[in-house]
């Protein structure tokens, strides 16, 4: 819930990532909470450097993209201008984003990589001196999608096929080619169990909640930035 979502972003530390979404959900739902979200808006602002990089040490590439679009979606540009051009510093080699920087999570990764294309096609034009740079990230992100796409409808993950990341790609091709994948719908449909919810490799002919959570704009041939009219 919001609620719970706020008392995690300002409880001990502010959690950029979940800051980023309470401010975007809230936004998108218009919920009547405009105190508290600017005292998350406040508590970012004081760990938000100059140059955009976060002053706390457990940071993602989810961290910044979710920041990215839940301080876009309250007016923050600014802000919102600083991370998101940090957030293409995260870029690989292959050109996609990964989790982090951590021992087990060097490869890039299809989730990550949706999202930082969603971010960086939202906050692109916020500055024009590196609007060009956040092209380029978001076509080499593309890129890097397109070449890991199997079958021409879905992405793997840890020899398994990556759900999550699925919905995530469609939504981040949606958002940056303004067209829907068809071959990527279709399959992510064909995925939709008895029970209503999508299915993936970790439950067995029932519907996962976090893959159908995740999953259901997807469904709807919508992405984050359909939310804010994009």
């Amino acid at each position: 819930s919001l609620r719970r979502q706020r008392q995690m972003c300002i409880r001990d530390r502010i959690i950029p990532g979940l800051a980023g979404k309470y401010l975007f959900a809230s936004k998108v739902t218009g919920s009547a909470n405009g105190s508290q979200t600017q005292t998350v808006i406040g508590s970012l602002s004081e760990v938000v450097q100059e140059d955009g990089t976060l002053t706390l040490t457990e940071v993602s590439t989810f961290d910044y993209a979710w920041l990215s679009l839940g301080l876009y979606a309250q007016d923050q540009k600014e802000m919102a201008a600083k991370v998101s051009a940090t957030l293409t510093s995260l870029a690989r080699e292959d050109g996609g984003f990964g989790f982090d920087n951590s021992e087990f999570t060097t490869a890039s990764s299809t989730d990550a990589t949706a999202m930082a294309i969603m971010a960086l096609e939202l906050t692109k034009d916020l500055d024009p001196e590196i609007a060009d740079k956040k092209q380029s990230s978001i076509d080499a992100a593309l890129a890097y999608l397109d070449a890991n796409l199997v079958d021409g409808n879905h992405f793997v993950a840890f020899d398994a096929v990556d759900i999550n990341g699925t919905a995530l790609a469609l939504m981040a091709f949606l958002a940056a080619r303004g067209e829907l994948n068809e071959g990527v719908h279709t399959y992510l449909v064909e995925q939709i169990q008895v029970d209503g919810g999508i299915g993936s490799p970790w439950v067995e002919n029932v519907g996962d909640r976090f893959a159908t959570a995740q999953g259901y704009l997807a469904l709807e041939g919508k992405s984050y930035l359909s939310l804010l009219g994009r």
